[in-house]
């Protein structure tokens, strides 16, 4: 074992011991929006029979609602599919309903799962509202911060790579935390802060929220949004995996066959909007 690798493990223990410390992140975990049940057959759902294969490209994501939503993973294992690639996308999900980071850190499951991979990739989805709060740098830097850079440190002691999944702001803002808030100023707040982070953790960004931007900005009528503003229709997931498939596989879904039941116009306007959010 390296010396760097015996010093990652041990910043990565002391991390550890300071969040077992903070009484909220110890009391956080919780499983508020869905059942433990429900949570486990949204990931039945979302991991359809695999082919067989080689070397498959193995991710793991920890999020909630926003990544399970329309079983969005799997969505990106079909793309991966239709594409033939050489590498099958095989896939676990670890995403309550309404959790954030910090909770996934106080608990053990998440840390085990990162441990007992091997894992290529491991998504990293916020709650939504936590990133925009750049208002608010000392809650910005507890909340969402600390908690990305352990996670961090634990995905390099597995020999796995971090990809920060940049979702996209509420339809209108956050008025209850920014008076007069909108979309776009809370979809700028949101990319900052995960622009930010990425830089400094030398992590890969797939920006759904910047493609959901664009998108919105080409069709404003197409529907991305469910009905709360908030959680993605499957036109919003099927964006959403456009731009992971091409952070996993680096290329674009440009002419991917796969459409998930979308209209054809539907589906190749997501996946322009996804390869146009690689180079913003």
């Amino acid at each position: 074992m390296t010396r760097n690798l015996l010093g990652s493990l041990v910043l990565a223990g002391l991390l550890l011991a300071l969040w077992r410390l903070a009484p909220a992140a110890v009391s956080a975990y919780r499983a508020e929006a869905e059942s433990e049940t429900q949570r486990i057959a949204a990931a039945q759902l979302a991991q359809p029979a695999q082919p067989a294969c080689s070397q498959p490209l193995r991710a793991l994501f920890i999020g909630n609602s926003h990544t399970y939503y329309n079983a969005m993973p799997a969505l990106v294992e079909q793309l991966a599919r239709a594409a033939h690639e050489t590498r099958c996308f095989v896939f676990t999900l670890e995403a309550p309903g309404g959790a954030s980071l910090a909770e996934h850190l106080a608990g053990p499951k998440v840390r085990e799962l990162i441990q007992h991979g091997p894992w290529d990739f491991v998504v990293l989805q916020e709650q939504q509202q936590r990133p925009s709060f750049t208002f608010n740098a000392q809650q910005l830097e507890r909340e969402f911060y600390a908690p990305a850079r352990t996670l961090d440190v634990l995905i390099r002691v597995a020999s796995a790579k971090t990809v920060l999944y940049m979702t996209w702001a509420r339809r209108d803002g956050d008025p209850p935390n920014v008076p007069g808030d909108t979309y776009e100023a809370m979809q700028e707040r949101t990319r900052q802060s995960y622009m930010h982070l990425a830089q400094e953790l030398d992590a890969l960004v797939a920006p759904a929220g910047l493609a959901w931007r664009w998108v919105r900005q080409q069709r404003p009528e197409l529907p991305l949004w469910q009905p709360d503003g908030s959680h993605p229709t499957l036109a919003g997931s099927y964006l959403a995996a456009c731009v992971l498939y091409a952070a996993f596989y680096g290329h674009s879904a440009l002419d991917n066959p796969f459409h998930a039941g979308l209209p054809d116009d539907q589906a190749a306007l997501l996946q322009r909007a996804a390869e146009v959010a690689r180079h913003l």
